[in-house]
C-alpha cells in the first residue's frame, strides 16, 4: 500500500539503456495542473543536468520503476544528492498501464501522477554495505553453478567413452576421483591398476571398480577431460577467493551472530545464512511483520476473489536468490528427522502436492529468519511431536475414529507420571 498522502510536486522517469523520459507534474493555484516533459541520456552529466532540474523544481517525490539495471545508476545520484525529495524504485508489474495504449512518455506521466497521489510503494533496497556482501554472494552463486555445469560436461564426456565411474564414486572431482582421471589423462587404461588408485574409504568394491572403469577412452576424451578439470579448477579457485572476501565484510560481532543464529535453521548452512544476510541486512525495519517479508519473499498465497467467487492464484515471483536458498533449504528438511519442519512437511503431504507443502515450509522458514533478525535469538526446534503435544485430543478422536472403521472400540488411558525420587 502505499502512504496516504499526495505530492503537489512530482516527477516520474521511464529508463532506457540509452535515453531517459522524464515527467514533471506539479500542481498550482485552483488546482491547476502542470505537466513539464522532457528527454536526458544515461550519461552521468544529462543525470546530474535531471538532478538539478528536480531540485530547481522543488520535487517532492521521485518515481522510476525497477527495469533491467538500467536503474542503478539514475538511483544513486537522486537518492544521494536530491534534498527534501523521496525517490522510490517501484516494481514495474505494479505500475502497468493500459495495453495499446503505451509510450515513454505516457509511462513518464503516469508515473508522476500516480507518485503524486501517492499510490506507490518502494521497492526494498539495502543498504550500501548489504548491497557489496549481495553482490558477492551473487557472484559466488553464478560461478558455483558454472562449476557444477562443467562438472556434468565432465560427466557426459566420460559416458562418451564407456566409463561409468560416476556410477561408483559418488563426488567425481574428490580425490579418488582426480587420481584416477589423471591416470586416464596420461595414457593408463588397465583398468585393474585404474581401481587400485581407489580410496580405502569407497565403498565400491576393486570389482566393481575394475568394471566401471572399463571403456574405450581415447587420447581425445583426454583432452577433453583435461580441459573440463581446468575450468572446474578455476571456477573452485574463483569461489575461494570470494568466500574469503564475504568472510572479510560479514566479520564484525553481531553479523557473525545473525549468520550463527540463521545456521540453526534445519536445511541452512553457514553459506545458505551469508546468502540470507546478504539479501534482507540485519535490520529488520523494513518489513514490519513476518507476514511482510513472506509475502515480499513470494512465499503467500494471493488473493483473486470476484462477486464472491474466489479463484486460484500463484504466489508472487519474490526475491529469486531466496527463493533458491529457501527452496534447496525446504527439500533437505525431508532428510531432518526429528525436527517440527520435517513432521509439518509429511503432514502437508497428506492433502497437497509435494511442491505446494515445499512452498508452505519455506513460508515457515521466511516467519522464523524474520523472528531470528529481528529478536536476535537462534531457531527455536518445536519438536517433531508438536502437532500431538499441541492438541492431543484430535489424536485420541483420531485413533477413535480409526478404530470405529474396524469395527472396533479402543479404551485410551494418559500413563501416570513417574514419581521423581
Amino acid at each position: 500500500m502505499g502512504a496516504e498522502r499526495s505530492y503537489s510536486r512530482a516527477a516520474g522517469i521511464d529508463l532506457g539503456k540509452r535515453g531517459l523520459s522524464v515527467c514533471i507534474r506539479t500542481v498550482g493555484g485552483r488546482g491547476a495542473v502542470k505537466l513539464e516533459e522532457a528527454v536526458y541520456t544515461t550519461m552521468t552529466s544529462q543525470i546530474l543536468a535531471l538532478r538539478d532540474r528536480l531540485e530547481a523544481a522543488r520535487v517532492q517525490i521521485v518515481v522510476m520503476e525497477a527495469t533491467g539495471d538500467y536503474w542503478r545508476p539514475v538511483f544513486w545520484i537522486l537518492s544521494g544528492t536530491l534534498p527534501g525529495a523521496q525517490v522510490l524504485l517501484v516494481n514495474p508489474a505494479h505500475v502497468r498501464i493500459l495495453k495499446g495504449r503505451k509510450t515513454d512518455r505516457r509511462d513518464a506521466a503516469f508515473l508522476a501522477r500516480q507518485a503524486a497521489a501517492g499510490n506507490l510503494a518502494g521497492s526494498f533496497i539495502p543498504p550500501e554495505p548489504v548491497r557489496e556482501v549481495r553482490d558477492l554472494t551473487r557472484r559466488r552463486t553464478g560461478f558455483t553453478t558454472a562449476r557444477a555445469s562443467e562438472i556434468n560436461r565432465l560427466e557426459k564426456t566420460l559416458e562418451d567413452t564407456g566409463i561409468k565411474i560416476t556410477s561408483v564414486i559418488s563426488d567425481i572431482t574428490g580425490a579418488t576421483g582426480r587420481r584416477i582421471l589423471a591416470a586416464l589423462i596420461a595414457g593408463k587404461r588397465d583398468p585393474r591398476a585404474l581401481a587400485a588408485l581407489a580410496d580405502a574409504r569407497i565403498r565400491a568394491s576393486a570389482a566393481e571398480l575394475a568394471e566401471a572403469l572399463t571403456g574405450r577412452f581415447t587420447s581425445h576424451h583426454g583432452y577433453l577431460v583435461a580441459d573440463h578439470l581446468e575450468e572446474i579448477d578455476h571456477y573452485t579457485g574463483k569461489i575461494l577467493v570470494l568466500d574469503a572476501r564475504i568472510a572479510e565484510l560479514l566479520d564484525s560481532d553481531d553479523q557473525r551472530r545473525d549468520i550463527a543464529n540463521l545456521s540453526t535453521i534445519p536445511g541452512i548452512d553457514t553459506l545458505g545464512a551469508q546468502i540470507i544476510v546478504s539479501e534482507l541486512g540485519h535490520d529488520m525495519a523494513a518489513f514490519p511483520s513476518p507476514g511482510h517479508l513472506a509475502s515480499w519473499l513470494g512465499t503467500t498465497g494471493g488473493h483473486n476473489e470476484s462477486a464472491g467467487v474466489k479463484r486460484k492464484t500463484r504466489p508472487a515471483d519474490g526475491n529469486t536468490a531466496m527463493r533458491r536458498i529457501l527452496g534447496v533449504a525446504a527439500f533437505s528438511v525431508m532428510g531432518h528427522k526429528g525436527t517440527y519442519l520435517n513432521a509439518r512437511y509429511h503432514r502437508l503431504r497428506g492433502r497437497m502436492d509435494s511442491r505446494k507443502a515445499q512452498v508452505a515450509i519455506m513460508h515457515d522458514m521466511a516467519i522464523a529468519i524474520w523472528f531470528i533478525l529481528h529478536d536476535k535469538v537462534p531457531y527455536r526446534e518445536l519438536g517433531a511431536d508438536y502437532f500431538i503435544r499441541r492438541d492431543p485430543a484430535k489424536i485420541r478422536r483420531r485413533i477413535a475414529a480409526l478404530a470405529h472403521s474396524i469395527g472396533a472400540t479402543v479404551d485410551i488411558h494418559d500413563q501416570p507420571t513417574p514419581a521423581t525420587t
